[in-house]
Order: structure tokens, then sequence, then C-alpha cells
């Protein structure tokens, strides 16, 4: 019961993280990539952006771009991205989640 209660204490103080871009720094040039884009629009609230990504090399290849929320939003961050566009990283990920709001 003791390490139970040890295990959830733990899993609990564990911060909760609302995107990559924290923590990957390829992540946090695609948001503000996207906030720039966005900043310019009158569009109000959330959107769950996630990049597919294959790699070659030092390379990261946009392959797909899906989202979750305020569709015009969604719309507008997905433009920005194009598939097949190129980006250098540093740590590989084939996911990248972003939350954008604005």
């Amino acid at each position: 019961m003791k390490s139970i209660n040890i295990f959830l204490l733990f899993l609990l103080s564990l911060p909760a993280v609302a995107d990559d871009a924290e923590s990957n720094p390829l992540a946090k040039k695609l948001k503000v990539i996207i906030q720039k884009q966005i900043s310019n629009k009158d569009l109000h609230g959330y959107c769950d952006l996630f990049i597919e990504m294959n790699h070659q090399d030092s390379v990261a290849i946009v392959k797909r771009v899906s989202s979750t929320g305020d569709y015009q939003l969604c719309k507008s961050s997905k433009k920005s991205l194009r598939i097949g566009q190129r980006f250098t990283y540093v740590v590989p990920e084939k996911y990248i989640r972003l939350h954008i709001e604005n």
C-alpha cells in the first residue's frame, strides 16, 4: 500500500506538458513560424496540431499535419506548414504535438 502511494505521488507530481515546444528545439521553431502567421489574423480559440515527419540524414521532412480545435485557426495553422518542407533537427522525433492559442 505504501509503495502504491509513493508511485501515485510521483506520477501526480510530474508537470503536465502542453506541447513539445518546451522540450524540442524543432517544435519550438515550428510553433514560432505558425504563431507569426496567425498573429496577423483575428482568430480566437485553440488548435492542437500533430505533425508527422520523416527523417533523412539530419533533415526532418513534414509528411502529414492533422489538427483538432477551432476550424479557422487550425486551417490557418496548417497552411503555414507545407508537406515536404524540410527542417534541420537536433533530437529526432517522428511526431510533434503543438498547442496553438490565439
